[in-house]
């Protein structure tokens, strides 16, 4: 797999699973032997896929923007490394952001693993604990 091919693959999946919530599009991208961390907790594709519809069908936040910072291959791992900032509004109509480094791993050109840890980059404290809720509903 080529980098360029490598990195279009990751950014399409965040842009269009993540940020769209084309949940349909979630085979094209991921191995049914997909395991994730997601902020220390380990997770497998039944379970992401559970989290994604469950989330698209209750959401406590609005994804209104996702601006990729840095994208890197590492052609020796078949891995891209991904650095984010996801933009949302919570219920409480509060415009937040949330940092997210992520780490993707390719397999037969489909993804077959991610290590991703979040954080909220919001100082005042009940909007930290309304972000910390986002993480844990949204990526964790």
């Amino acid at each position: 797999m080529t980098p360029e091919i490598a990195k279009q693959q990751v950014l399409n999946l965040l842009q269009q699973v993540i940020q769209k919530q084309q949940l349909e599009q979630v085979e094209q991208y991921l191995s049914n032997e997909l395991i994730v961390v997601l902020n220390g907790q380990n997770i497998n594709y039944t379970r992401y896929l559970e989290r994604l519809h469950h989330l698209a069908a209750a959401p406590k936040a609005t994804i209104n923007e996702l601006v990729v910072h840095d994208c890197i291959f590492a052609e020796d791992e078949q891995a891209v490394t991904v650095h984010y900032i996801v933009k949302i509004t919570t219920k409480l109509t509060q415009e937040d952001q949330i940092d997210v480094l992520s780490l993707w791993r390719f397999k037969d050109e489909q993804l077959i693993f991610c290590n991703e840890v979040a954080w909220p980059l919001t100082p005042v404290a009940e909007r930290f604990q309304a972000d910390q809720q986002f993480i844990r509903d949204y990526i964790i």
